[in-house]
């Protein structure tokens, strides 16, 4: 690509998400770019790369700063998919930060927006709450998104996505917590069954949970 093209940018952007030992580097050159030919899209998915090796450098305020800075540019597009999206990363990036309050304003906002959109959008968002819900230790609140969990998963079934299958794990915990181990088990059972992408299930902190209960 060109030197200064979006063709570049964009090769940039893929590199940052792609290979962590080139992500901070490749991103801030992206968003430099994109500033600079005026690409707010571009901004965005580049600071949200920056909020990425923030948090894996355990720089987690720093983090929170990046994904602020991609939450306010696809604010300013009026794209509600860009926007959804930005709000749902935010809800992860606060929640490794500890900054729960924010993290839950983030979850809310992301679920409003997702009911308009598509199926798998509303897959992500319950899948976010359901996070938020096993690191708080809310077991009722998890208990109740579980019919919630199983339908979105079920109606998004053909579009491969990790939160298909993890979200029911996750709501599995809630109810074994609340000592309901015949719905943990069948939770648990039909999320192992379609662990198809990021899986194995075993790589799911929920079910080392279960198994300890």
């Amino acid at each position: 690509s060109e030197p200064d093209s979006s063709a570049r940018a964009w090769a940039l952007l893929a590199q940052a998400l792609s290979d962590p030992s080139k992500r901070e580097e490749a991103a801030s050159e992206a968003r430099r770019l994109g500033e600079a030919l005026g690409d707010s899209k571009l901004v965005a998915f580049a600071s949200e790369a920056q909020s990425l090796g923030a948090s894996e450098g355990r720089r987690y305020q720093e983090a929170c700063e990046w994904v602020d800075r991609a939450v306010e540019v696809a604010q300013a597009q009026g794209d509600p998919s860009d926007e959804g999206h930005q709000y749902w990363n935010a809800g992860f990036v606060y929640g490794r930060a500890g900054r729960f309050a924010e993290a839950g304003r983030f979850a809310e906002a992301h679920d409003r927006i997702a009911s308009s959109l598509t199926v798998h959008d509303e897959v992500h968002a319950v899948g976010l709450r359901a996070a938020l819900g096993s690191v708080l230790g809310d077991w009722e609140g998890l208990a109740e998104l579980a019919a919630r969990a199983e339908s979105t998963s079920a109606a998004n079934e053909d579009f491969p996505c990790q939160f298909n299958w993890r979200t029911l794990v996750v709501c599995a915990l809630g109810a074994m917590r609340l000592g309901d181990e015949h719905e943990a088990r069948r939770l648990e059972e039909l999320g192992r069954a379609s662990a198809v992408v990021a899986g194995p299930a075993e790589l799911e902190p929920a079910l080392l949970r279960l198994a300890i209960l």
